[in-house]
């Protein structure tokens, strides 16, 4: 290959590896701040309920927190949260409740939805620190 075309070559490829850099630079840069708006959101009483794109706009769908905490999960919600704070796992809770393992899945992630939290820790973190009849023993570390 004539040196002139190798050059050529190599020149467009680094242009377009420096065009993907960029791309996912800019993702990530959204993805952070979305993430950064969502903690934000959360410190002060709103949980985001969903984000999406439209015609090159981002959004993102937010509700109030319950004032009433605990309140706001169904019977099941709060058994599988409880079940999980004693220390069972999901194959255990699920025993213990007389359901499937994935449904106790679902029902911790809808409980976590409705609490704003966005995971497992949190939610139990959360349950006993609200949760009056869980009052007895320490917090998880919160590792995310």
């Amino acid at each position: 290959m004539p040196p002139r075309i190798a050059w050529l070559f190599a020149r467009r490829s680094l242009q377009k590896a420096v065009r993907n850099l960029e791309q996912v630079r800019a993702s990530l840069q959204e993805a952070s701040s979305t993430a950064a708006i969502g903690g934000r959101l959360s410190e002060t009483g709103w949980t985001t309920v969903a984000r999406f794109r439209e015609g090159g706009a981002r959004y993102i769908v937010i509700r109030q927190s319950p004032a009433s905490g605990l309140a706001v999960l169904t019977d099941a919600e709060r058994a599988v949260v409880e079940n999980m704070a004693r220390g069972l796992s999901t194959k255990e809770a699920a025993c213990e409740l007389g359901v499937d393992a994935a449904t106790v899945r679902v029902l911790l992630m809808r409980a976590a939805r409705r609490l704003g939290v966005r995971d497992r820790r949190s939610l139990i973190n959360l349950w006993r620190i609200q949760s009056p009849e869980q009052q007895t023993g320490d917090r998880l570390p919160d590792h995310g």
